[in-house]
């Protein structure tokens, strides 16, 4: 999945990223598209599209990302006396960059409205899924982003009113 989803979105899965690349990272859309490429830029526009529509088209994109979530902390659940415990921190490492990977794809391919509409409420994700609560606000932090610009644009507009 890391590797469809690099090749078709350009969307990288940071290993190991520089103090400089975190720092970027905690900025605007724009500042951590270009932290995250030192590599060869490719437009990856058309191939993106087709990903999101290969995926939509069969109703795959969320179930694929809450099934990674709680395989993630199944790994570490289903841990036995027989399992090694750097191959057990291996599969989570790779399922972590993997969900974020993924859910990053999600969150800028899908628009705000497709994205709420797919996505279940943190509490379902909670209650039925169990998703554990950091990957279910990592997936809800688009719809509260722009629920967050949607209100600070309505008090703008009406401060400029009464100006």
């Amino acid at each position: 999945m890391k590797e469809v989803v690099q090749k078709m979105a350009g969307i990288e899965a940071a290993e190991e990223m520089t103090t400089e690349q975190l720092s970027a990272m905690s900025g605007g859309e724009l500042l951590r598209g270009e932290a995250g490429y030192f590599s060869q830029v490719r437009n990856t526009k058309k191939s993106s599209q087709r990903l999101k529509d290969a995926l939509a088209s069969n109703d795959l994109a969320v179930g694929l990302c809450l099934l990674i979530a709680q395989q993630k902390h199944c790994v570490i659940y289903k841990e036995t006396a027989h399992s090694h415990l750097k191959l057990v921190g291996k599969l989570y490492d790779q399922c972590q960059d993997t969900l974020v990977q993924f859910g990053t794809f999600l969150g800028s391919t899908y628009s705000v409205d497709e994205y709420t509409d797919r996505l279940p409420s943190i509490h379902s994700m909670l209650q039925e899924y169990h998703i554990h609560s950091d990957v279910a606000f990592f997936l809800a932090r688009p719809m509260f982003s722009h629920q967050i610009s949607v209100i600070i644009n309505n008090i703008l507009q009406k401060n400029e009113q009464k100006i």
